[in-house]
């Protein structure tokens, strides 16, 4: 029994369907065509089938008026290329397009079976073993169906629909056509959105149809997938057989390559999968396998190359230069800035190049080490991202060097073992986006199950790993400077003075205003124009009182009209006058010493490392949080009550613990507890107990 079953199975055993242009197809020439004797020559019925004549009137074939569903049945004509639009047609097994030349009779299209007698098309499935593409479908919309984007994302109930004329509801649509199809996961299983022919980026979900395409359409995938169409045998590159995989076994085609095989002494087409054994590319017969979906990938050479290569003396030249070259690789970001599964892959090609540059490898060995190594080095992912400055990252800058930096290290350092142990890494952007350190944290367990930090370190990783400068930007207002310009630094002694102020360590300083401080605001601000001295400045009416912080992420500082200015990132960027900000060294101060002798008494040999318990001085305290710009903000959602006094354990804790000095009072925080900040004359910071 042959069904559309299949496809789903294949489907849901992918992963997210990606969103791709379809690769190159190579020339008809060189393309092979696998028998498969038990399908050649036969069509495949999807359900119960009358035989017409030609002019559309019932009549028998071998006995029979009517053929039967899952009954297949010899068709005449002459398969050819896919050179027009035609409505049905199929791939083969290399995802090349071909058609059985069909006959249209009011509207209808019919196969011819035998001398004026057809089946409809739309009762066949399959054509020699090939489901059945159709150029588009008809389906019907549930009431209240919604349209989303390709990835899922809910986009609108109405839209004004081409081929259905003014803006509709779609509930009041009673057909579309459907001309595509993406698949994207969601949990354990996936989800198809067929697109909504002549309508850019609009989908339905299959759940909101009431009736389903009867063909299947045109897959928008990168993704080749291929099946074993029997239990069938995998091969390395010198053709001998070294695995093997059971039928309906999912593999990825990525390329189409000939090679030379010894046991049968000819060149065969195979298919080079994305399945490696002991870090070894793995091939298939094409003729072993059956296309499912997705683009035809690119042929790698001819049944000639194949042969000249197998009696070619090996030349390990080009592979060598390779090595060298990837071996330097592994020093740099596109290296160490990569996830995991690209360094690991990148790794195993490495490792299999090295080994068939110093084993006695043939050609074709040599070739396909070469091909797999400078596909992982293509495949790393780690470039650095551009930034302005590292005095003055933002937030989007700041978490895309953690994410890269903890990527890298938690492959590194994670792990755990049977007795509870566990070290995990992960990568930290503080002292107002200026300084990456990573953190290496290692717990346990008490006796009574209790979890422990048995030790955390922090170390400095450098920005430049993670980050390179935005080249020099040109100005179009020649007056214009800035601190993100190294030639405007060199140039002007003033700019320099207020670049250092930017470089505060917010442990021990903030920058608070000297007096009554105006807010200016540009309208529109871009990257591009806060580069280049494109915008003016506006004073807003707002001021920031004597004595208050003006921000805490700032930068860079510009002069603009013969004036200097701190830009302080916030929802909607403002700018000070630069004259108008001083430095707070509150680390000098009495108050400050006071508050910090008491957080380092609590820390000395403490029972839970790095950590601190509360004790508060009064009944019930607020709670104050830190937004993503640095402000303090009271939390409203969170009001403390103090434990009952006499008790040793404590219900609040700072992690890593530090005092920072806000409008003019002094406040303790954690290193990355943003939502639990607490006024200094609110609590006591005591030793943490453990249980």
């Amino acid at each position: 029994m042959r069904t559309k079953k299949l496809i789903s199975t294949v489907v849901a055993l992918s992963s997210v369907v990606l969103l791709a242009s379809m690769s190159n197809s190579v020339n008809a020439d060189e393309i092979v065509h696998p028998k498969q004797p038990d399908q050649t020559g036969k069509l495949y019925l999807r359900a119960n089938s009358y035989i017409y004549t030609k002019s559309g009137k019932r009549t028998s074939y071998a006995g029979k008026w009517k053929l039967l569903k899952d009954e297949s049945v010899k068709y005449t004509g002459t398969i050819k290329p896919l050179t027009k639009n035609y409505k049905y047609y199929f791939k083969d097994n290399q995802a090349q397009k071909y058609w059985l030349p069909y006959r249209t009779y009011h509207k209808y299209a019919y196969y011819q079976i035998a001398n004026n007698k057809y089946v409809k098309a739309a009762n066949v499935s399959e054509v020699n073993g090939n489901y059945i593409i159709a150029r588009d479908q008809v389906v019907k919309p549930k009431k209240g169906a919604t349209i989303f984007t390709p990835n899922g994302q809910y986009n609108k109930e109405s839209y004004s629909w081409p081929n259905f004329g003014s803006s509709q509801k779609l509930t009041s649509i009673k057909s579309l056509v459907v001309d595509s199809y993406v698949e994207t996961a969601d949990g354990n299983h996936t989800v198809r959105y067929y697109h909504i022919k002549g309508i850019s980026n609009q989908y339905i979900r299959d759940p909101f149809l009431s009736t389903q395409p009867k063909f299947s359409v045109e897959a928008e995938t990168s993704y080749t997938a291929i099946t074993a169409a029997k239990a069938i045998s995998l091969y390395d590159a010198t053709g001998k057989a070294v695995s093997s995989v059971r039928k309906n076994h999912l593999m990825q085609g990525i390329e189409r390559i000939y090679l030379w095989v010894p046991a049968d002494n000819q060149a065969e087409l195979f298919y080079r999968i994305s399945d490696t054994q002991n870090s070894t590319p793995l091939y298939v017969k094409v003729a072993d396998v059956r296309y499912e979906y997705g683009p035809s990938v690119k042929l790698y050479n001819s049944a000639k190359d194949a042969q000249t290569t197998f009696n070619k003396k090996a030349d390990k030249t080009e592979l060598e230069q390779l090595i060298k070259s990837a071996d330097s690789v592994r020093s740099t970001a596109k290296y160490l800035n990569s996830t995991y599964h690209y360094r690991a892959n990148f790794d195993s090609a490495l490792k299999l190049a090295k080994q068939a540059a110093q084993a006695k490898s043939s050609q074709m060995e040599i070739d396909q080490a070469v091909w797999f190594l400078q596909q992982e080095l293509n495949s790393l992912q780690g470039n650095q991202i551009t930034v302005n400055s590292y005095d003055h990252l933002t937030n989007d800058e700041a978490k895309k060097i953690t994410q890269m930096a903890t990527n890298l290290y938690s492959a590194k350092y994670d792990k755990s073992s049977k007795d509870g142990k566990r070290t995990s890494a992960r990568a930290l952007m503080i002292n107002h986006n200026t300084k990456l350190v990573l953190e290496i944290t290692e717990t346990g367990y008490t006796a009574s199950g209790y979890q422990t930090v048995d030790k955390q370190t922090y170390t400095d990783l450098k920005l430049s790993d993670f980050a390179k400068l935005a080249p020099k930007a040109s100005k179009v207002n020649s007056s214009f400077e800035s601190s993100d310009n190294q030639t405007d630094l060199a140039s002007d002694a003033t700019l320099s003075k207020y670049a250092q102020l930017i470089k505060y360590d917010d442990r021990t300083s903030v920058l608070v205003a000297k007096t009554d401080t105006p807010i200016y605001q540009a309208a529109n601000l871009t990257e591009q124009a806060l580069r280049s001295g494109d915008f003016s400045l506006t004073k807003t009416g707002k001021m920031i009182n004597k004595g208050n912080n003006i921000g805490y992420l700032v930068g860079p500082v510009v002069k603009l009209d013969g004036n200097y200015y701190l830009k302080v990132e916030a929802k909607t960027p403002y700018f000070v006058r630069a004259n108008d900000v001083k430095l707070d060294n509150f680390a000098n101060s009495a108050e400050f010493k006071k508050y910090d002798a008491l957080l380092k008494a609590a820390l000395n040999n403490n029972y839970r490392v790095n950590e601190v318990g509360l004790k508060f001085t009064n009944a019930k305290i607020p709670v104050y949080a830190i937004d993503s710009y640095g402000n303090l903000r009271e939390n409203l959602t969170e009001t403390l009550t103090n434990i009952a006094s006499g008790t040793n354990d404590y219900a609040y804790f700072l992690n890593n613990p530090f005092i920072t000095k806000y409008n003019g009072e002094f406040y303790y925080r954690g290193l990355t507890s943003l939502s639990s900040v607490y006024k200094a004359t609110d609590v006591i910071p005591v030793k943490a107990q453990g249980k």
